[in-house]
């Protein structure tokens, strides 16, 4: 049920590798990255993705929309890793169905994308729920 499979917060964050660092690390490695990106020097670039993961880390997902629209422009449309950071971000924005179309994107590209397929089906659990409960209040059955 959508309930077992969305039970905490914390079972989605597992479904970002990155939080195995500490908020305090990552908001040090952000310091860090930005010094460094203050430098005129284009290999720098190379850390961006770096800096993406801090922003998430650190939760500051409207810094962390701003680089991923960047990062997926400069890069590629077609960066897994890249594109499954804009769906966690979006997520925590509240956008799942923006959310949802960029791991379908993820999976039509990469099918056996494993932290992609496990967001989405919690992620579609989630989705139905809310449906659902909308649903219910348009009926009155609150």
């Amino acid at each position: 049920s959508a309930s077992t499979s969305l039970s905490s917060k914390s079972q989605l964050q597992q479904l970002i590798p990155l939080l195995t660092i500490s908020r305090a690390n990552a908001s040090q490695a952000l310091k860090q990255i930005n010094l460094i990106l203050s430098k005129p020097c284009p290999s720098f670039k190379d850390l961006l993705p770096y800096k993406l993961q801090s922003y998430i880390i650190t939760e500051q997902y409207d810094d962390a929309y701003t680089l991923s629209s960047t990062l997926l422009r400069s890069l590629s449309n077609n960066d897994c890793t890249i594109l499954y950071y804009r769906s966690y971000i979006l997520y925590q924005r509240g956008l799942i169905q923006d959310s949802l179309k960029h791991l379908k994107q993820i999976l039509r590209i990469d099918p056996d994308h494993t932290l992609s397929q496990k967001l989405y089906k919690a992620l579609r659990a989630l989705s139905q729920c809310k449906d659902l409960g909308d649903v219910e209040y348009k009926n009155g059955n609150y």
